[in-house]
């Protein structure tokens, strides 16, 4: 219990520290227009082209950042998660998706949820996905708290496989963070 408590704590100081750079971001950029959308759009797609891992990670953190201004295409970071050779970059790619989950129309949100537990399962490094695995617990937690009963089912149905087979990963954490949010699921389960 003690070594759990632990595990969440880092996890929420890394997770608020993220969360807080995407948060000054989007301040920074709250004050473009609406027109000029495109053009910030440009600019993170060459970001994302670099050669930088830290300049990658800035630019992927400012796609979660530009969603409110209308800058709807999260095709870079899903690519990011699922291909980018530095770790930081993926980790903050899963960050940038989770933060708009809730944000998207229903199709997108499984799309996401979806592109997440793959990197829970299947990411070769497993600092990225114990970090994952933590991320999906707390979008269950969202997910299946505040929509509809057939979206929750849905989305039930996508994450028990995935949630299933983390339960044999060969990192202690991710298979803890996987009960939880099998726990998640059957509370909801329960309550519906």
């Amino acid at each position: 219990m003690k070594r759990r408590l632990i595990i969440a704590i880092v996890l929420t100081i890394t997770l608020g520290t993220a969360t807080a750079i995407i948060v000054i971001l989007q301040n920074r950029h709250s004050r473009v227009r609406r027109a000029d959308v495109a053009e910030v759009g440009r600019e993170l797609y060459s970001q994302l082209q670099s050669s930088d891992p830290a300049e990658r990670s800035i630019a992927v953190s400012q796609l979660a950042a530009n969603v409110d201004l209308g800058f709807h295409d999260l095709k870079p970071a899903l690519k990011a998660l699922r291909s980018d050779p530095s770790q930081r970059v993926r980790e903050r790619a899963a960050l940038a998706l989770a933060l708009c989950l809730t944000r998207q129309s229903e199709p997108r949100k499984l799309q996401i949820l979806s592109s997440l537990l793959d990197a829970m399962t299947e990411d070769p490094s497993a600092d990225v996905r114990r970090f994952i695995s933590y991320l999906v617990s707390d979008s269950l937690h969202g997910l299946l708290g505040e929509e509809s009963p057939e979206f929750q089912n849905k989305v039930i149905n996508l994450s028990v496989p995935y949630l299933e087979k983390a339960l044999e990963d060969s990192d202690a954490d991710v298979c803890e963070h996987a009960e939880w949010a099998l726990d998640i699921v059957q509370t909801s389960v329960e309550n519906h």
